[in-house]
């Protein structure tokens, strides 16, 4: 079974071969319990986590990992003698051995996970001299922003210290430019400023863009002006 299949598609599916149409929430809830048999539920992976932790560190002596846990509430306060996830990291020996052949840059991108307790899988690669992609090390967190800064802020982690620089994926901020301001003419001037060595041409390129972005700027305004003047 396809964890991701939607409801409605099920819905179809029974629809098509019964003629007969369910209601979502027993579908929903025919869906969940089949996941439950298949993979088991949501508390009980969890559960499991350090038991898979303990293998790969069996298996791939080397291997780091460091896991967090956080007390557990509920509606009257504080449960005790409960804890819960809080946050993952671990790192494989053969990533950690192949690291010190590789260019001096990592970068770091995350997926969202999708289920009963949400997160984000973050995953920090490097490139070595064939331009081979090599991850290095990965983590689950709940913010991963804030989860990167931190880690970037931590005087202990040498990220601070020249000739260390952090910087903004070219490619995330082109796509949330898109998304704010639906032009591909700006989002292409927004990655040539990205790639660009030479300051002067960045320069040339952010006037450019300023001027194009005041232009949408007074559109909106205009727009926005017209429509309340005509309700």
């Amino acid at each position: 079974m396809d964890p991701s299949i939607k409801v409605k598609v099920i819905i179809a599916q029974i629809q098509a071969l019964h003629n007969y149409t369910i209601s979502y929430r027993k579908t929903w809830l025919g869906k969940n319990k089949a996941i439950e048999q298949i993979y088991g539920n949501w508390e009980e992976s969890y559960n499991q986590l350090l038991r898979w932790l303990l293998v790969m560190q069996t298996f791939a002596p080397g291997t780091i990992i460091k896991m967090e846990t956080i007390s557990a509430y509920n509606e009257h306060g504080l449960i005790n003698k409960m804890t819960i996830f809080h946050r993952l990291f671990w790192a494989y020996v053969p990533c950690i051995s192949a690291f010190k052949f590789c260019k001096p840059i990592v970068q770091v991108d995350e997926t969202w996970l999708y289920g009963k307790y949400k997160g984000t899988l973050l995953v920090a690669v490097a490139q070595d001299g064939n331009n081979n992609i090599i991850p290095i090390a990965y983590a689950l967190v709940k913010d991963r922003h804030e989860s990167i800064k931190s880690a970037y802020n931590n005087l202990n982690n040498w990220w601070q210290h020249p000739p260390s620089k952090h910087v903004f994926c070219v490619r995330h901020i082109s796509q949330n430019f898109t998304r704010k301001l639906k032009d591909n003419a700006l989002k292409n001037k927004v990655i040539s400023i990205g790639y660009s060595s030479m300051s002067l041409h960045i320069d040339i390129i952010a006037e450019k863009l300023h001027r194009k972005l005041r232009s949408f700027e007074m559109v909106r305004q205009y727009t926005a002006t017209r429509l309340d003047s005509s309700i």
